[in-house]
């Protein structure tokens, strides 16, 4: 969802390109204070905010799943719902600020055709507090949380690696599946928390940069406004949802070979049953066991044709059938 609220943004900033192109510097003034304006301000501030928040809440969901295994300790529904809509809410007020009636003297959206409150103007205009507070300070302390909990992560994964022996019985072997998927969830994650640093750590430093009296340019804001923070939700749903794919992809490889080999060892089954009872020897059935016999080698050579594709099932199977009448007489005689 905070990704969306990054694409409404782009679109938005997208549309006003189109619509004033050449003519901009004529309507400059009028854009930046437009409710347009102003709303893809509160898009951008929104979706930057809550996407740092819901990956430190995930980033304690995996340290939990890691840290107790059998859900002794776990975030339940009604808290990860409860967690979310605090999330969206304290995130819609935090982004509408600038907004407000005791917020009218702010440059905060105003600051920039780009409508995004980045701190990268060197004067200290009325307002600048809250950029340093919203696009700094809080984005700083949420990846020094997300920095730690990673590293207790893998902390974690590594001393029970150590602890892991190799073989193991099939009681607990569930569990370890289990573990091993939560390794690779964490792995997964920790994928999301790379790009998202990479993202957030220019801006982190351009804004410390500025605020300690260094001009940027107005270049450095709008590439930051619409290639570095875009670039990271754009990123996330691939992120996302490839993992996933890759997953069901392997379960159905896993399911296929496990069909093969079920067919395989029946098709080994019935032949030997065959085999078995062709095996037994009389006199007076010669004839019949015969024939028999050489209708179970054209049908193991049928079955060695089929697997390779140049045997067609349905004369396999009508094969097989002449077989068993062959055994059918062969048991009345």
């Amino acid at each position: 969802m905070s990704d969306l609220m990054m694409g409404i943004y782009l679109m938005i900033i997208t549309v006003a390109d189109a619509t004033f192109k050449d003519m901009y510097v004529l309507h400059d003034y009028r854009w930046r204070h437009s409710h347009a304006c102003s709303i893809a301000g509160v898009e951008g501030t929104l979706s930057s905010i809550t996407s740092t928040v819901f990956i430190a809440l995930i980033t304690v969901d995996r340290f939990l799943a890691v840290q107790y295994p059998y859900g002794e300790v776990r975030f339940n529904v009604r808290t990860m719902v409860a967690a979310v809509v605090i999330t969206w809410v304290c995130g819609a007020v935090a982004a509408s600020l600038p907004l407000m009636p005791f917020a009218q003297d702010w440059v905060i959206f105003s600051n920039s055709g780009m409508c995004l409150g980045l701190p990268f103007n060197e004067k200290r205009l009325p307002g600048w507090q809250y950029s340093a507070l919203m696009f700094v300070a809080v984005n700083l302390l949420l990846f020094i949380f997300i920095g730690i909990g990673q590293y207790r992560i893998f902390k974690i994964i590594r001393e029970k690696r150590k602890r892991t022996k190799k073989h193991v019985n099939r009681s607990n072997r569930l569990s370890q599946n289990q573990r091993l998927q939560e390794i690779a969830v964490a792995k997964q994650l920790s994928l999301i928390v790379m790009t998202n640093f990479f993202c957030w750590f220019p801006i982190i430093t351009m804004g410390i940069v500025t605020l300690s009296g260094h001009d940027l340019g107005q270049l450095i804001y709008s590439l930051s406004a619409t290639l570095i923070l875009p670039i990271n939700s754009a990123l996330n749903p691939v992120l996302y949802t490839l993992p996933a794919l890759k997953k069901k992809w392997d379960d159905f490889r896993a399911l296929k070979r496990e069909v093969h080999k079920a067919r395989k060892s029946k098709a080994s089954v019935d032949l030997t049953h065959l085999e078995k009872t062709l095996g037994k020897k009389s006199d007076t059935r010669r004839m019949v066991l015969l024939k028999s016999k050489r209708s179970t080698r054209a049908l193991r050579q049928a079955l060695l044709k089929t697997k390779r594709g140049t045997f067609a099932e349905s004369d396999l199977k009508l094969m097989y059938e002449k077989v068993c009448q062959h055994l059918l007489v062969y048991s009345r005689n």
